[in-house]
């Protein structure tokens, strides 16, 4: 469960990193027909109630052509907006930054930290999925990046040049002339994970890998239900759905610190620094685009900024 929240929901630094990876590493029998894209039937949006009008709205880090293109309710409001704002900025040059930031720094390489039975675990997977030379290829990563990159590494593949949502988001925005920016920055969202010693990395690598192999056994999808929950506006508790489809046999102690790291606590910060840009730009039409999980768990941004003085309404298109 852990990884999913990260993942979909959470940091957006896989989404404009992720890809070039699986990109790399994708073989020419992983190129397949672009399917049609099926928007949400139900956009994730909250009005803010401003003056003018400020809009969250709810993505998902997944570059999947069934979830990366903006519902039309919410399109409608993205034309009409004069500034986006996504979690962090998704200019290229982040992309650099961010394989930059992933690397160890230590000398060491992930063959010589990971216990030999994930090694081989890892490498069964990336067996799997197609990545012969995956391993190889990480290992001057840190272990904390090898376990945010898993859970996207086989619909990256998939869809090798298709982007997440986030990004799409940004770049239509720069196109069209909109002022952008981003409420984050990378250097903080890296630094969330730093705050797990390299034993908790381990352990939650470790973890990520019996999700994917619990998934193997049961033949039941995270990503697929992961999809469903976002397209039909996130109506249901994500936890609760979380915990029905993974394994029983996971760190609870971990998953909670992971929450309140990478979820409450940033939800806290960004409630603040949407309500500084507000202050900042008085004129202008902000939509506000973070990973869903922000805006649909009980201590969520909204719950924030409501503490702040803003009232946000969860809006519901005809």
């Amino acid at each position: 469960m852990k990884l999913l929240l990260i993942v979909f929901l959470g940091l957006s630094l896989n989404a404009t990193y992720g890809t070039s990876f699986a990109e790399s590493q994708a073989t020419s029998a992983a190129m397949t027909t672009p399917e049609t894209r099926i928007k949400p039937q139900v956009p994730i949006l909250w009005k803010l109630e401003t003056q003018p009008a400020a809009w969250l709205f709810g993505t998902i880090h997944i570059p999947d052509p069934s979830v990366n293109q903006l519902p039309p309710a919410a399109k409608i409001i993205f034309d009409q907006s004069d500034y986006v704002l996504t979690e962090i900025p998704m200019e290229l040059s982040n992309m650099t930054a961010i394989a930059h930031l992933m690397k160890r720094t230590d000398g060491k390489t992930l063959k010589e930290r990971l216990p030999p039975a994930i090694r081989q675990r890892l490498q069964h997977y990336f067996n799997e999925i197609g990545l012969i030379n995956g391993l190889s290829v990480l290992q001057d990563m840190q272990i904390w990046a090898v376990y945010a990159s898993l859970a996207l590494l086989e619909v990256q593949i998939k869809h090798p040049l298709a982007k997440a949502l986030d990004a799409n988001i940004y770049e239509t925005a720069k196109k069209q002339g909109k002022q952008v920016g981003g409420l984050e920055t990378i250097f903080e969202q890296v630094n969330y994970f730093k705050q797990f010693s390299e034993a908790e990395q381990i352990e939650l690598l470790d973890d990520a890998l019996k999700v994917i192999e619990y998934e193997k056994i049961t033949g039941k999808s995270s990503l697929d239900a992961m999809i469903t929950w976002y397209r039909e506006g996130g109506k249901t508790n994500l936890a609760s759905l979380m915990r029905s489809i993974s394994p029983k046999n996971t760190n609870k102690v971990l998953e909670a610190k992971l929450m309140q790291l990478l979820i409450t606590q940033r939800n806290k910060i960004m409630a603040q620094r949407i309500k500084e840009k507000i202050a900042q730009h008085p004129d202008k039409r902000l939509f506000i685009a973070v990973g869903a999980g922000h805006l649909t768990e009980q201590e969520n941004i909204p719950h924030f900024l409501k503490e702040l003085g803003i009232a946000a309404t969860p809006f519901q298109p005809n």
